[in-house]
């Protein structure tokens, strides 16, 4: 089967349906099918788990996602701050009145920095994976850029994957010394497929976080690509979302579900082929051919019965 690409998008914090299509990946053994991944915002922390073969460790985060800090304060209510701030008002100012007003951020890093150390193992990567894109948005020009984190030692990865979720206003803008600003990826590319495209990949899944995240297909003429979208509910709106313990799960089980779907789907067209699948279709295989010996020693042991019965009433 050809390498698959997976897309972890960004947009909002409803990366529990993400999980829940990794998961149906693994029911199904195609996640060493994989070669690479992208994301960028919670998508590139996902995407990060993903490559490092961390799922039980990912389930168990999201699991407790109300729980999680990123900051001084717990992450539901920094989501609110974000959304009273960006609701407040804000329409009017322009792009660089918001950077300068918000350029330095309410929180330190170094909180994000905790919350990586404890969540991710920024050092494991397996062995199928070739490439691990995580996107950003570059200052001044304002346009998305997308690095491979393999190509960087692991504190580098660390910076990047900062970057990637680096939200106005709670974060700080990321200054190297090149110049380059670097700030949360979602403003300038939700859906970071290029990179997994320009890698070679021509099977990719995108698994969206919100309906107002799509890719234009017709960019991609010759690759075969599968978009999978949560259900739209409240927390579709930006800076809205819900990390209780039900929404995750309601959302995991719904990524699972709309994935083996896809799966299913994709099987019987011949798109793709996977380990469990081709067991099913032996034990199927064996199953129908002990029925057939099953029904000839059957229809065997009926003849020889009919034909004790015949000799019987000859001999009379």
């Amino acid at each position: 089967m050809e390498k698959m690409g997976i897309v972890f998008a960004g947009g909002n914090g409803n990366s529990a349906y993400q999980m829940g299509a990794w998961k149906a990946l693994r029911s199904y053994e195609l996640e060493s099918s994989v070669s690479v991944v992208s994301g960028t915002s919670f998508g590139a922390l996902n995407a990060m788990m993903f490559a490092s073969d961390g799922y039980e460790k990912a389930e168990v985060m999201w699991q407790n996602a109300a729980k999680l800090k990123i900051s001084n304060v717990p992450i539901t209510k920094l989501k609110e701050i974000y959304d009273i701030i960006v609701t407040s008002g804000l329409s009017g100012v322009s792009f660089e009145q918001f950077l300068a007003l918000f350029g330095h951020g309410l929180f330190d890093e170094k909180s994000f920095a905790a919350f990586l150390e404890e969540h991710l193992d920024l050092s494991k990567v397996r062995e199928s994976i070739e490439h691990i894109f995580v996107g950003a948005t570059k200052f001044p020009t304002v346009e998305p850029s997308y690095y491979d984190v393999l190509r960087y030692p692991e504190k580098m990865r660390k910076v990047l994957l900062t970057a990637a979720n680096a939200l106005p206003i709670l974060y700080s803008q990321l200054r190297f010394s090149n110049g380059v600003v670097l700030w949360e990826g979602s403003f300038t590319d939700l859906s970071p497929l290029l990179p997994v495209y320009e890698a070679g990949v021509r099977l990719i899944f995108v698994l969206h976080l919100s309906q107002r995240s799509t890719v234009q297909k017709n960019l991609y003429p010759d690759a075969k690509i599968y978009e999978l979208f949560p259900r739209p509910d409240f927390s579709d709106r930006p800076g809205c979302v819900d990390f209780t313990r039900l929404a995750v799960e309601k959302r995991m089980k719904e990524g699972y579900g709309d994935m083996v779907d896809l799966i299913q789907k994709l099987m019987k067209e011949g798109v793709v082929s996977c380990p469990i699948g081709d067991k099913i279709k032996e034990v199927k295989a064996k199953e129908g051919d002990f029925l057939k010996q099953a029904k000839r020693t059957e229809d065997r042991e009926a003849e020889r019965k009919r034909s004790e019965i015949m000799e019987l009433l000859t001999e009379k």
